[in-house]
This record gives C-alpha cells, structure tokens and sequence, in this order.
C-alpha cells in the first residue's frame, strides 16, 4: 500500500505557473486598458492557485498516508523480527 501511494504522489502532474503570454498580447492588441488587464491578471493568478492549491492538498494526504503505510509495515517487521 506504502508503494502504490508513493507511486501516486511521484506520478507526474501539470501545475500552472505563468501566464500565458500569447493571450496577453492578444489583450494588448485589442486595445485593452491597463486596469482591465492588472484585474483580469490577477484573477487569473488567484484561479491558477487554488487550482494549484487543491493538487497540492491532495499530494500532501496521499504523502501523509503513505508514511502511516510505512510506519505500520515498520511495525510489522519490529514485531516479526522480535518473534525470531
């Protein structure tokens, strides 16, 4: 179980951390003010972290379940160890 979640939590994930600079320029182009775009920046900073955020969440338990499975299977090998 120890195994299947650290396999979990190493598998790959796609994060978002920048913005996309194409869409910006496209912003520019259309002639957009400069508070429209800082807003709409900002926004688009905040839905990025929570996105983020609940990857992480999810990350973060998986990696704290998998060191319980680990100190259980430590325990067993104590135990069994302790019966030879």
């Amino acid at each position: 179980m120890a195994a299947a979640a650290s396999v979990f939590v190493l598998w790959p994930r796609t994060l978002t951390l920048a913005l996309d600079i194409e869409k910006m320029d496209g912003r520019i182009d259309k002639g957009d003010g400069i508070a429209v775009m800082i807003r709409d920046t900002s926004l688009a900073l905040y839905r990025d972290r929570k996105a983020n955020q609940r990857v992480l969440n999810r990350l973060h338990n998986v990696y704290v379940l998998s060191l319980f499975f680990v100190l259980i299977e430590l325990c067993f090998l104590l135990v069994d160890l302790a019966r030879r």
